[in-house]
């Protein structure tokens, strides 16, 4: 087969096979991730929501949470309850149900009243 070079001559080339000259591209397409995002990160932690003197028990969830770096899902589905209910109870909107208060008492490192 005669092609063209950079120079306009023509040259001699063998035939390609296109088997012979293919990249494996597995070795580029699967990628696992094998460490976690860190959870230090300011922008999820922010001292200002910190409730250092809780005055409910909805504030002595969110310093457990905090203490513990775990985000609000994680705390959704050790409880068992739904993202509105956890907000309403961290923000004082709303009491746990005695059924929810059981589950709190079983909630990690549990240290509220």
């Amino acid at each position: 087969m005669r092609q063209r070079d950079f120079t306009g001559s023509r040259v001699d080339v063998a035939p390609s096979n296109p088997a012979s000259e293919a990249v494996d591209s597995d070795a580029f397409c699967h990628l696992r991730l094998v460490q976690t995002k860190p959870k230090e990160d300011s922008y999820l932690w922010k001292s200002d929501l910190y409730p250092a003197h809780p005055r409910h028990i909805g504030e002595q969830i969110r310093k457990r949470r905090f203490d513990l770096k775990m985000m609000a899902v994680e705390c959704q589905k050790i409880l068992g309850i739904d993202k509105s209910t956890l907000t309403n109870w961290e923000r004082g909107r709303h009491e746990p149900s005695r059924e929810n208060r059981e589950k709190i008492d079983h909630f990690p490192g549990r240290d509220l009243p």
